[in-house]
């Protein structure tokens, strides 16, 4: 792999996991910033990296920066003029892993080629394992040559890497791929919180699920949280409800009608209405399990 210095933007569980596996595979991360200082002390100790102050000093202290913030508002700050990344004077490549609207991403590489720098969009399928393992499934979008120029740093942090096409195209493919798993943790809760109230045993419903066109990757990997009522921290139920938004947003503008994803919205959304949006969203089960938190009350 090409040595080039690294610069990283958000130091939280994909950055800073994501910092630690191009670290491994003989990339030199040079710098890291995060709003929360501790977090990117810890990491840049750690890592032997510069704990930068502003985006602007990542900047100026790598070749590369990637990016791996968390919604828009903190894409327009890190990207804006005075101390964003586009005023640093050694950067030339810049890789945004958010999930953001397709428009954003577009914005973000047309502010760049102003510059004269460049700009991809890198979404990642994938959980902060696969981050850590380099096994992520990236979707990387935006100039070919410029996608060409990143490709081998993509290359140490992803199992399968694939070019789609003009800045935008991969944010739209991330969002149905959020849209759709959304809807199946969503339903694999009110299943599982369906058999709950039935009495019908939790291994003997699981197992019909799981030998069934009802299975799914969702269920896999959630149901025993759900039954548990004991969940982890991986995809916030603020961010599955802010991900619901950017789909039907485009399915708005495509005149495509969603009333699944709608649903699903609705239950995420009511998660941080009820004090839940922190948790990880298959915690949507506390709205579906009889006499858990927000959900049925037994009769």
């Amino acid at each position: 792999m090409e040595q080039r210095e690294i610069g990283i933007v958000g130091a939280g569980r994909m950055g800073g996991n994501i910092a630690r596996r191009l670290r491994e595979v003989g990339q030199r991360v040079a710098s890291v910033h995060d709003q929360d200082h501790a977090l990117r002390d810890a990491l840049a100790e750690e890592i032997g990296a510069r704990a930068a102050t502003s985006p602007k000093e990542v900047a100026d202290t790598s070749d590369v920066v990637l990016t791996a913030v968390s919604d828009e508002a903190s894409m327009e700050e890190i990207y804006r003029e005075g101390a964003g990344l586009l005023e640093g004077g050694r950067a030339t490549l810049f890789i945004n892993t958010a999930t953001i609207p397709p428009q954003v991403h577009i914005e973000v590489a047309r502010r760049a080629r102003l510059r004269g720098r460049e700009s991809l969009e890198a979404c990642l399928l994938g959980t902060v394992p696969h981050a850590r393992a380099g096994t992520l499934y990236v979707l990387a979008a935006g100039d070919e040559q410029t996608f060409m120029r990143a490709k081998p740093l993509l290359e140490g942090i992803s199992s399968f890497l694939r070019y789609v096409g003009a800045a935008g195209e991969a944010a739209k493919i991330k969002a149905i791929v959020n849209m759709v798993m959304d809807i199946n943790v969503a339903g694999a809760a009110e299943g599982l919180g369906l058999g709950a109230a039935l009495g019908i045993p939790s291994e003997v419903l699981v197992d019909a699920l799981s030998h069934s066109a009802a299975a799914s990757r969702a269920l896999e990997t959630h149901a025993k949280a759900m039954l548990d009522g004991a969940y982890g921290r991986f995809l916030t139920a603020d961010y599955a409800a802010k991900d619901a938004r950017i789909a039907l947003d485009l399915a708005l503008e495509a005149g495509a009608f969603l009333p699944l994803a709608s649903a699903a919205r609705g239950q995420f959304e009511r998660m941080g209405e009820v004090g839940l949006g922190k948790e990880d969203l298959s915690a949507v089960a506390q709205l579906t399990f009889p006499g858990r938190q927000g959900g049925p009350r037994p009769r």
